[in-house]
């Protein structure tokens, strides 16, 4: 916990010291709080009973610099899952957190985050309510859709090799299974992307379309109410051309079922830091102001079969 009561002296000094914790704070919260919308819609599409999900932070920045003990409040939220997935499991949540976008830092190191480690002192700081939950943290340094390119040629290249040298001729790729590439993480997280930004939407575009061709759950924040306009234009545009429009129409469903409106909704845990927008020439003070992770969508699983995955990663793979 964050014991800010018993280090400030004044409400104002209290107000300053909250908002500059939950500046780095709303990005380990804000996952935390969607944790069971992620377990639920991973039974929903392969109805299976691990302990471990797996999660991709896509374009990360200043998320993938926090220090762990950041993190690991984020674990501190998981206790409250149990029961929240169909497995039923009442042991120990293995979480996997790849943080990839192009300004991550260049060969950082794995990290395991623990709620029942031992400390310098070898002295074992057990949770009795939160046992066995782990995170662990990995950092790709690459726009996603050229990270999972780099994936598909190296998995294609070591088929290829492997039939090679058993004498059998490549039937077809039959080795490699195209849906793998649909498969590598449970849901997608984006904080504060830009997707509509008009600098950054062209290199956004296939990155879009593969997060949401896999048919996995993604949770979307925007900084600012035109922030999240932009993106969700784009968002909807993406979905309609990949034929998605049950999928939109829940996005749109779960948000208050106004098909005209904004299905971004304000965020508890956003950052308490704010400031004006620069760049904005809106005459609306609400567009202009602008905090991290301010707004947040839901977009849930389009539920896709085996052979839809399959369909889907063809034509990804080949635009």
């Amino acid at each position: 916990g964050w014991d800010i009561d018993n280090v400030v002296a004044s409400r104002a000094e209290f107000n300053a010291a909250t908002s500059l914790v939950s500046h780095p704070l709303t990005f380990p919260l804000t996952l935390g709080a969607h944790l069971a919308s992620f377990l639920r819609q991973r039974d929903v599409i392969d109805g299976h009973c691990s302990t471990t999900m797996k999660l991709c932070c896509v374009g990360a920045r200043a998320e993938a610099t926090l220090p762990t003990e950041y993190w690991r409040e984020m674990l501190l939220y998981s206790s409250a899952l149990a029961g929240a997935s169909n497995n039923g499991s009442q042991g120990g949540w293995h979480w996997h957190l790849d943080f990839v976008g192009p300004d991550i830092s260049s060969n950082l190191p794995a990290k395991t985050i623990s709620l029942d480690t031992a400390d310098e002192s070898n002295c074992t700081k057990e949770i009795p309510w939160a046992p066995n939950r782990t995170l662990r943290l990995r950092f790709f340094k690459s726009y996603l859709h050229q990270y999972i390119m780099s994936q598909y040629k190296e998995a294609k290249t070591k088929c290829a090799s492997s039939d090679d040298a058993s004498g059998d001729e490549l039937e077809e790729e039959s080795s490699f299974d195209l849906t793998a590439l649909l498969s590598l993480w449970d849901g997608f997280l984006l904080f504060n992307p830009g997707i509509g930004h008009p600098y950054l939407a062209k290199g956004w575009r296939p990155t879009l379309r593969y997060i949401l061709t896999t048919g996995k759950p993604v949770i979307v924040t925007a900084h600012s109410q035109l922030d999240s306009e932009r993106d969700w234009l784009v968002i909807k545009q993406t979905m309609s051309e990949l034929e998605q429009g049950e999928r939109l129409s829940k996005t749109i469903e779960e948000a208050g079922g106004d098909a005209e409106a904004n299905p971004y909704q304000l965020n508890p845990f956003a950052s308490r830091i704010e400031y004006e927008d620069p760049c904005c020439d809106s005459s609306d003070d609400n567009k202009k102001l602008v905090r991290p992770n301010m707004l947040v969508m839901r977009i849930p699983c389009n539920g896709l079969t085996k052979k839809e995955y399959a369909s889907s990663t063809t034509e990804w793979g080949n635009q």
